[in-house]
């Protein structure tokens, strides 16, 4: 059994030892398979599959986090909010300014054992209520040990108090996105703009690319206390997004019979090797997917998912149109399954014999997208244009925050949340 762990460890760590999401940060190597969401069911038959989690402050709610931990080791745990400004760094608010009650939240979460799976592991559930929370804004929802106060993983939340409208468009550019955004306030005294109104923008779930509007294009209405004024950005380069193409699906439901997508399935103890056939930029083609969302579910057993659902190690690869790509580009492997940032977790290595890029990850079963980014200068941020390419009409969700902070305000204020699908040109 020793040597069995030793072995598991020394894979986790060859596979990314820190993998770090677009809406979560994992401290702890074992965690997998982060999912947060609303406490109604999701359904992938209609692709709603959960993507960032926002609530309303004055209508709380009920989440669900739910992980697995690889091993047999049990955690008791417990949660934290802590309240971040408008950049999701620490916010001065004390725990007494954001939270109705004392800021430690215990007994809450439950654990399973896996049963009967290759890999071992224990399947957290954490309820979490935002009913405490007195002041909107950006959050972190803490996870710890009991044991340690060791920080296991960091989950990013939004909490919105609805003061403004938001009208939004999307235009069909060449391989781009163009988006015009129009936020509506009445009653709020905006005297400065371009210091007390933030707008975020951002595509899917690729916070690494969050676009911060802060001067307005055009400002319409009064300034007086009572009157709807509007601020609408439109025509600048920041409202421009790569289309990116349609995701690809890694479909690892059964690891015992060759699917759709697969080359082959191999068993070298301890872990299944799913193998994908190489990838490479195609021309456009639509078809329906998660946003790089990931749907956990398993053919081989009809068990509770959660802790019947077995790991797999995918092993990724990409055929790069220019092979000059594997000496000048560093490219990554991005969703839900294997993180949205880039970091050393996800990024492939150049494999100069196939001419392709091609890298591994520790996935639990089920209906995974994922697509391809790449980036010349470490700061870049990754593009789709030397990977999978852009097209205009992919289908892509958008996301919309609006922040206020006004001289009376002691925190950067969540005054609007919207979503907004690529399919529906304005809404």
């Amino acid at each position: 059994m020793r040597t069995l762990l030793l072995t598991v460890a020394c894979v986790l760590s060859a596979i990314g030892a820190k993998a770090q999401g677009a809406d979560v940060e994992i401290l702890d190597s074992r965690i997998r398979t982060v999912e947060f969401r609303h406490s109604e069911a999701a359904d992938r038959t209609t692709g709603k599959v959960p993507q960032v989690v926002m609530c309303h402050l004055a209508a709380p709610e009920t989440l669900t986090l739910d992980f697995d931990m690889i091993g047999s080791e049990t955690e008791t745990l417990y949660y934290t909010f802590l309240h971040a400004n408008r950049e999701w760094e620490p916010s001065d608010l004390m725990d007494m300014e954001f939270c109705n009650s004392i800021n430690r939240f215990d007994g809450y979460d439950s654990h399973q054992q896996s049963f009967n799976t290759t890999t071992d592991y224990v399947h957290y559930h954490i309820d979490i209520s935002t009913e405490p929370l007195t002041a909107s804004g950006n959050y972190f929802v803490d996870v710890y040990s009991v044991s340690d106060d060791r920080l296991l993983l960091r989950q990013k939340l939004w909490i919105c108090e609805d003061l403004c409208g938001v009208e939004s468009e999307i235009e069909y550019v060449g391989s781009r996105q163009r988006l015009r955004v129009v936020v509506t306030a009445t009653g709020m005294n905006i005297s400065t703009p371009e210091e007390q109104l933030q707008v975020d923008v951002w595509q899917n779930k690729r916070l690494d690319d969050t676009r911060r509007l802060t001067t307005p294009t055009f400002i319409n209405g009064g300034q007086a206390s009572r009157s709807a004024t509007t601020y609408t950005y439109t025509d600048i380069e920041p409202l421009y997004f790569e289309g990116g193409a349609e995701w690809l699906w890694a479909d690892n439901r059964s690891i015992r019979n060759v699917t759709f997508g697969s080359a082959r399935i191999e068993y070298f103890e301890p872990f299944y090797h799913y193998t994908l056939s190489a990838d490479q930029r195609r021309p456009y083609t639509y078809r329906e997917d998660f946003n790089g969302g990931s749907w956990i579910e398993t053919q081989d057993r009809t068990d509770d998912v959660t802790v019947s659902a077995d790991y797999s190690i995918v092993h990724f690869s990409f055929l790069p149109d220019d092979p000059e790509l594997l000496r000048t580009h560093q490219f990554f492997v991005i969703g839900d399954a294997t993180g949205w940032t880039p970091t050393s977790a996800n990024m492939l290595s150049p494999n100069y014999d196939n001419i392709s890029f091609d890298g591994q990850y520790l996935i639990k079963q089920g209906l995974h997208n994922y697509t391809y980014v790449a980036r010349k200068r470490e700061k870049d941020v990754p593009r789709f244009s030397d990977s999978v390419g852009s097209y205009g009409q992919t289908e892509n969700d958008y996301f919309i925050a609006v922040y206020v902070h006004l001289p009376q305000d002691t925190y950067d204020r969540l005054t609007a949340f919207k979503t907004h699908n690529s399919m529906y040109k304005k809404r």
